[in-house]
């Protein structure tokens, strides 16, 4: 497998606050590495270290001669005032050299004797040249193009367009739609599926598996990262650690290591603090004192401690409500979505108390459009939109501004809630990841994951019992999210969401809307959907009014969740109580060694143990039966 490049020992600061260090590593042609870690542990400066952007402050990369990179992060902008189309041909240029220099010798073809040795030497040419062209694929690249066009989103009458009016979501797609045409050696991407609509991510993903050449990859789409990797890098407290295999793997390896590093931190603490009180003791005594000198070498050439650092994500959270909503959330009928005409054909359908609606389709068909008239910021062009009793509404907009710039974090929360105190703030601030040191910070200084976890402490507030919410893991790390999804499952309420999001859409709908072509579907789950989206149609159905017999269907769906949720607590407290049993029964076999059972000291620790066993095991059955009742409770209603 060819080596494309190698690096050694390298090592990052921004100021005096170090990246990482010590970083090795190598790339081989067909490698699928995915870099994985919460936000803000330098996965994006790694990144731009390989793609040369920027340097190491030290260490080295080593690149095989020839060997092509390409880039994409969430900072694209074009410069050229060109069109969508010449853009991509700007790719090909070289190729297209090749298409002329084969025109030219085809005209001269016509002008040179056949029987002539000129015309023998301008066949061999020629030859020559079609060889070539037929190995670099240039025939099909016409083709290649105008489909990496139409998968991202620009139609055959957008490619005149020039690109200095594309807006910043689309210059991104169009940079990715280039790096695909032009198929480096080491393919860099940083959060690529941001800005697609979740078909063009089901694509890229299938396109991506079989890219034959290397990719280095960052995403919190974590189906993309369970189809692609194969190599997952983190960095942990500033160092690289590097995993052979899946990432699914991966997950499970990785709390060994982390148990690892812990153990590691420790017992190197234990044992500088045991020298540290043996100097403190002997130093001034004649009789230890050349012990405790060196104790001190000891001390000395021993490892710093490096203190295993925590990012700051989004913690699993409970969605308070100030009430309980009535049966029907929306009542649509003939109901009309869009600005000048519709988007697509009129809505007739109702949502229901605990529904969780995935909207999902093409960028621009009009979820968000759609979710503006459901909160009532717009107004739909035709039909009419019934609100049910006791709907309490929260909006969390995907391009959500402050009301004011400049200001504080806490200063933000307070603006738009006046008649919360300090005592109310600082919690809600502290929960969603904003201790007190932090609430300080300028709104205008944000990361995109410290804004939407901002944002979603404002919706926290408001205690609403219908969320309507518009890509809301935008930004957010994968242990953010998993967050967020959990905190949304245990919701007693209602949720709309537009979402590109694969992952977060299977776990949390109990609904997908599909907007597809004019026209809307939906599915019971995200397997129907994507049987559907990759050309089955057969597997969807069109809403229709929801009846008596949906709500049952919904409440029954949510008590099966429940069900499962406390099956799964009684399947960990069984497994947890037979290891405690052998446990217990291992340390009664220790008592009967005659080395323990001779010394007092040890014999007392032992039963001492069996004794702390004991009550757990009474401690994990009372738990045991606590859930039982809970379960059968349940599966009576």
């Amino acid at each position: 497998m060819k080596q494309y490049l190698t690096a050694s020992d390298l090592s990052k600061y921004y100021a005096d606050q170090l990246v990482f260090e010590g970083a090795s590593f190598s790339i081989h042609e067909a490698q699928k590495i995915i870099l994985v870690g919460p936000n803000g542990t330098g996965k994006s400066t790694l990144l731009k270290l390989i793609a040369g952007i920027e340097v190491p402050d030290s260490g080295i990369i080593n690149m095989t001669n020839g060997t092509t990179f390409g880039y994409a992060d969430q900072h694209v902008h074009f410069n050229e005032d060109e069109t969508i189309y010449e853009i991509m041909l700007a790719i090909i240029a070289d190729k297209l050299l090749l298409l002329d220099e084969i025109k030219a010798v085809e005209a001269l073809f016509a002008t040179t004797d056949y029987d002539s040795e000129a015309f023998e030497k301008l066949s061999n040419r020629y030859d020559a040249l079609q060889q070539t062209a037929q190995q670099s694929g240039i025939y099909q690249l016409e083709t290649k193009i105008k489909m990496l066009l139409t998968r991202f989103g620009f139609d055959a009458p957008s490619w005149e367009t020039s690109v200095l009016s594309l807006s910043g979501g689309q210059q991104i797609r169009l940079h990715l739609a280039k790096l695909l045409l032009s198929e480096p050696d080491i393919l860099l991407l940083d959060e690529p599926t941001n800005h697609l609509d979740i078909e063009t991510i089901i694509w890229l993903d299938a396109y991506l598996k079989n890219y034959p050449k290397a990719i280095v990859l960052i995403s919190h789409d974590e189906k993309l990262l369970n189809s692609l990797a194969t190599k997952v890098w983190q960095i942990i407290s500033g160092e690289l650690f590097s995993f052979n295999g899946t990432y699914a793997n991966y997950k499970n390896h990785l709390k060994n290591h982390l148990d690892f590093l812990k153990k590691q931190q420790e017992s190197l603490l234990d044992q500088k603090q045991k020298l540290s009180e043996f100097i403190a003791k002997n130093k001034a005594r004649s009789s230890t004192a050349g012990r405790a000198q060196s104790a001190v070498k000891k001390l000395d050439k021993m490892d710093d401690i490096k203190q295993l650092r925590v990012a700051i994500t989004l913690k699993e959270f409970s969605l308070p409500i100030l009430r309980p909503s009535g049966k029907f959330i929306f009542k649509l009928h003939e109901l009309v979505v869009g600005y000048t005409e519709g988007l697509y054909e009129p809505l007739n359908f109702d949502v229901l108390r605990y529904e969780r609606i995935a909207l999902v389709g093409q960028n621009g068909i009009g979820k968000s459009t759609l979710l503006r008239v459901l909160a009532g910021l717009n107004e739909p062009l035709a039909g009419s939109l019934d609100k049910g009793h006791h709907v309490d509404i929260a909006f969390f907009q995907q391009q959500q501004v402050f009301a004011k710039n400049s200001v504080s974090v806490y200063d933000t929360f307070a603006d738009v809630y006046p008649d919360a105190n300090r005592e109310i703030i600082y919690p809600i601030l502290a929960r969603f990841g904003f201790p007190q040191e932090d609430v300080h910070m300028n709104n205008t200084t944000l990361s995109g994951g410290e804004k939407q976890r901002l944002l979603l402490s404002l919706l926290y507030y408001q205690k609403a019992n219908t969320l309507l919410l518009d890509e809301p893991t935008n930004h957010l790390d994968l242990q953010s999210k998993h967050a967020l999804i959990a905190s949304l499952l245990k919701f007693d309420g209602t949720l709309l969401f537009a979402s590109h999001d694969r992952d977060f859409i299977e776990q949390t709908a109990t609904k997908i809307v599909f907007f597809h072509s004019g026209k809307h579907y939906v599915f019971d789950t995200y397997a129907d959907f994507e049987t559907f989206s990759t050309g089955e149609p057969q597997q969807a159905t069109s809403l229709v009014i929801a009846t008596d017999a949906q709500q049952q269907r919904i409440d029954g769906k949510k008590r099966d969740a429940e069900i499962r949720k406390i099956q799964k607590n009684i399947d960990t407290l069984e497994v947890d109580a037979e290891r405690i049993e052998q446990e217990i029964l291992l340390l009664k076999e220790r008592l009967l060694d005659v080395a323990v059972y001779s010394d007092f000291q040890r014999a007392q620790g032992v039963a001492m143990d069996i004794e702390k066993g004991t009550l757990a095991i009474a401690q994990t059955m009372e738990k045991w039966e606590q859930y039982q009742l809970m379960l059968e409770e349940l599966e009576k209603s």
